[in-house]
């Protein structure tokens, strides 16, 4: 029976357009400045966290050279899972960081960590009737469908959400479980989830992925809710195995950086139990953020793995532009399915997004009926719950066919049920139709096609070095000619090898190799697949890079230093990925009275030393600029910049030094040498007087001349004078203008 519990859920899937990034990889270099920064951190994002590529993937900046360009420094860069993509957390945040991170030369993208979320709307009345999944004029022909397969716990679909209710009686039966321990590697380190783990909670960061929202846990139900069980509700899928990946908490909010590390695990799960795991559709009923090219490069991992990627088009009740962010991802990846919401009516619903060019097909959305956490079930709106229909739809015809993900979205796509009333909305102009899709799928009408899939389309080689793309032809339909594949429009200096003979799903590796004359800078070449009348074209970036350097950082600021003094300034450098050499730092003529030895940086990745600036006591006070050359002896290379420096003077002051223990016998003189010490005062005359002598002794008047700095007192004993075992005596030296004075104390013995 179905619970008094009503609820209503609806996934917003607003993702706004980064027009400063481009898919897929594309992007060579990525720069922003302040407006641009700021623009993009107006989405709701991750406080003072970033998604960050570097150009070179396996090697990462430490801390200390990314905090030359983070103003407040580096908390933490850790890898998300095997993406290339690093989450890098700062201590301030804001538009200065993300622009002067964004100017990092080892930087090839960066993005705010994006916040993702479900939106509530208020409460359906209560619809106990699953007009959804009906062969009526509205529903997607579930029933009919049924008499030919009800789903098969080999095919698994990942369900990235809020996580799902793991005891719901009409759930437990159908979510996958994992049938022997399995690892992954989270923010840098090793996880380790025991067998019978459901999936993974990326917001506690535990094997456990339970639904604190309830979304999660309705999006699974439609998906596949156990069937026949006399219990609640149906899913599309009788049977079913159901990842759970949790990025979002309790209130419905999660980062970007955990929705791609959820995607690069469904991916990493399919690897390690290949049967048992066998992910072919993922469910993404979340939006929010902008675009992210982090998660466009997930999307085209996942199509490299051959799966089909279903995201639900939003809940604005807009156009989704061409410049929107799930736009850009249809664009850009053929495994896209985007989703609008159908209402009873077999109308596009009142919320749902829509584009004739950028959403393919409505499924239903309004009033849906679905499981909910607590053990609970709920009525719910949105595209979030048509979404789930079509990702069910694909799995239900991945049980009678085994088709690779653009033959499955094509099934899909091409038996939807044509409705007049969606010919503007969607793509397809129709509705899912589950029945003619399984109908269909075995069948040969696909039309021949051929394509070709990367690895990646982008390849940095520098001169001198050899540099390789990973190019897969594949086909769809009958195609019976082999495929021929060519590269043109090399540069001057770049070569290539010769292209082995073709093969349809066979990687084929392309070698270049770049002369030491090839002129660095960004080409494009195009691939070339042909199968008898059949082609496809492939733009592959080509970016000749100059040899590996370095740049020597700023100084920050004016250092202040007083006459006297000596200190060490941090000297920092950013090294190119390639870049390993030591570096040696000087400074060159420096000014009167300041001396600067060299320092070196090791080799490897170090990225600072210090620099000791000795300030004699003399060197006349001022603001120098210091010339510093930082040069890489091995590599032939020489950077220079400039380090500001203030010597400070010290105030005028008078100092005087003589014999601390002075013995006179009596009857005769004694010769006291005094020393004084003029600071920062004009050359002029010291007078010297001594006072507390003992009875019977006497000293000379002593004045040091201007151009002295010594003199001697004279310390006289009668030779009736008593003989003392010693009388603190007070010498005492001053100057004229400005008035100063200097006091030494000494023990005077007469015997």
């Amino acid at each position: 029976m179905l619970s008094n519990l009503v609820a209503s859920v609806r996934l917003r899937a607003l993702l706004l357009p980064l027009l400063l990034l481009l898919p897929c990889g594309s992007a060579l270099a990525q720069r922003f400045d302040r407006t641009q920064a700021a623009r993009l951190l107006r989405t709701p994002n991750m406080p003072a966290q970033f998604l960050v590529k570097f150009h070179d993937s396996t090697f990462a900046p430490d801390a200390d050279s990314l905090a030359v360009y983070a103003p407040g420094g580096v908390r933490s860069v850790k890898p998300i899972g095997q993406s290339g993509v690093h989450l890098l957390q700062t201590v301030r945040g804001g538009a200065d960081v993300l622009m002067q991170l964004s100017q990092h030369p080892a930087v090839e993208y960066i993005e705010p960590d994006y916040v993702l979320t479900v939106d509530r709307t208020s409460n359906d009345p209560f619809n106990s009737q699953l007009w959804a999944l009906g062969s009526g004029a509205s529903g997607i022909g579930a029933p009919l469908a049924w008499d030919v397969t009800t789903g098969s716990r080999n095919v698994a679909v990942a369900v990235i959400d809020t996580g799902t209710d793991l005891t719901h009686p009409d759930l437990v039966g159908n979510l996958w479980s994992a049938p022997r321990p399995f690892q992954f590697v989270r923010n840098g380190s090793l996880v380790t989830c025991p067998e019978g783990s459901r999936g993974y909670d990326f917001v506690a960061n535990d094997c456990v992925p339970d639904d604190e929202h309830g979304h999660g846990s309705h999006v699974a139900g439609t998906v596949g809710a156990t069937g026949n069980n006399g219990v609640g509700v149906v899913g599309v899928n009788w049977q079913s195995s159901i990842v759970t990946l949790k990025f979002m908490n309790a209130s419905g909010q999660g980062a970007s950086s955990d929705a791609l590390a959820a995607i690069d695990l469904a991916l990493e799960l399919r690897k390690q139990f290949p049967t048992e795991a066998d992910i072919r559709v993922v469910n993404n009923s979340w939006g929010g953020g902008g675009f992210s090219t982090a998660l466009n490069n997930a999307i085209g991992r996942a199509r490299q793995a051959n799966v089909l990627m279903v995201f639900a088009a939003g809940n604005e009740g807009r156009e989704n532009g061409a410049d929107a962010a799930l736009s850009q991802y249809v664009q850009a990846n053929t495994n896209v399915i985007a989703v609008a919401a159908s209402d009873s009516n077999d109308a596009l619903a009142s919320f749902s997004n829509r584009s004739k060019s950028f959403v393919h097909l409505a499924a239903p959305g309004a009033g849906i009926v679905s499981t909910f956490k607590g053990g609970q079930y709920a009525t719910a709106s949105g595209t979030s719950m048509a979404a789930p229909h079509v990702s069910g739809a694909a799995a239900l015809v991945l049980a009678v066919c085994s088709l690779p993900f653009d033959r499955l979205r094509d099934s899909i796509l091409q038996n939807v049920d044509a409705r007049v009333g969606l010919v503007d909305m969607v793509s397809t102009g129709g509705r899912l139709n589950v029945d003619r899709a399984i109908q269909k799928c075995g069948g040969s009408s696909t039309p021949p096609a051929i394509r070709l899939d990367a690895v990646s389309t982008v390849l940095r080689v520098r001169p001198g070095a050899t540099g390789t793309y990973s190019l897969t032809p594949r086909k769809s339909g009958e195609v019976t000619a082999q495929p021929v594949l060519v590269v043109t429009g090399l540069p001057a200096g770049v070569t290539m090898a010769p292209i082995a003979a073709s093969r349809f799903d066979v990687a084929q590796t392309i070698t270049l190799t770049a002369s030491a004359s090839a002129k660095p800078g960004n080409y494009t070449l195009m691939a070339t697949l042909t199968a008898g009348t059949l082609k496809s074209f492939l733009p592959l970036a080509l970016s000749v890079q100059p040899p590996p350097s370095f740049t020597l950082a700023d100084f920050p600021g004016t250092v202040r230093i007083d006459q006297g003094v000596q200190v060490r300034v941090t000297a920092r450098i950013v090294r190119d990925p390639e870049f390993s050499a030591p570096v040696v730092l000087r400074v060159i003529n420096p000014p009167q009275g300041v001396s600067v030895a060299a320092a070196t940086i090791g080799a490897g990745t170090a990225s600072s030393a210090l620099l000791p600036i000795a300030v004699a006591i003399t060197a006349p006070a001022g603001t120098y600029n210091l010339s510093v050359v930082a040069e890489s002896s091995t590599m032939g290379i020489t950077k220079s910049g400039t380090l500001k420096i203030e010597v400070v003077a010290l105030p005028p002051s008078l100092s005087m030094t003589t014999l601390v223990d002075i013995t006179v016998p009596p009857g005769k003189t004694v010769a006291v040498p005094v020393s004084v010490t003029r600071t920062n005062i004009t050359a002029q005359p010291v007078t010297v007087t001594v006072t507390g002598l003992p009875a019977g002794v006497t000293a000379s008047a002593l004045t040091i001349p201007a151009t002295s700095r010594s003199g001697v007192v004279n310390l006289t004993a009668t030779a009736t004078a008593a003989v003392t075992a010693g009388t603190a005596v007070r010498f005492e030296a001053t100057s004229g203008t400005p008035a100063l004075k200097a006091v030494a104390q000494s023990l005077v013995r007469v015997r």
